[in-house]
């Protein structure tokens, strides 16, 4: 299967730009309830993800406490890069299942690494719902079918 079909798309996706400032920033993320959020350059560039941890461990660190009183902290400065990797839309289903057991979604770059949306939890819950729905339904069919033979069947036998 292809993951394209799990993916919410750029214009979907809420995220912050790497020169927003930390207090613009943690603004969007406590106003949209997020425990974390992708991270592009102006230029569509995926970044990172950033998340409450990265805030409280900015406000935590001395050196960053005097750049918050100037309000000239930027979201580049409190990140953490290696956290939160971006797949492409090669990657496998099973890996992107793998990765969501750990985070709430799974940000998604093309071959440049420009930012293309991200798969979340939900929309591969919703996914395997859906499927598991329509072969309930094949199976219902084909019961339905196999009675509907067994009858002709027993109908056949004793005429």
């Amino acid at each position: 299967m292809n993951i394209l079909f799990l993916l919410t798309n750029k214009t979907e996706t809420m995220y912050l730009f790497d020169d927003d400032t930390v207090a613009s920033g943690l603004a969007i993320m406590r106003e949209r309830r997020f425990a974390a959020i992708p991270v592009i350059k102006k230029t569509g560039e995926y970044v990172g993800t950033v998340c409450e941890g990265d805030f409280l461990w900015s406000v935590m660190d001395s050196n960053m406490e005097s750049a918050h009183s100037d309000s000239d902290c930027k979201i580049r400065d409190i990140i953490r890069n290696w956290w939160n990797n971006p797949i492409t839309i090669d990657e496998s289903v099973e890996e992107v299942v793998e990765r969501l057991m750990h985070q709430n979604f799974v940000p998604v770059v093309d071959d440049r690494n420009f930012f293309m949306g991200i798969i979340t939890r939900s929309s591969v819950m919703s996914y395997y719902t859906k499927k598991m729905e329509l072969l309930e339904e094949r199976t219902v069919c084909s019961e339905d079918t196999l009675d509907s033979l067994d009858a002709q069947a027993v109908g056949i036998i004793n005429a």
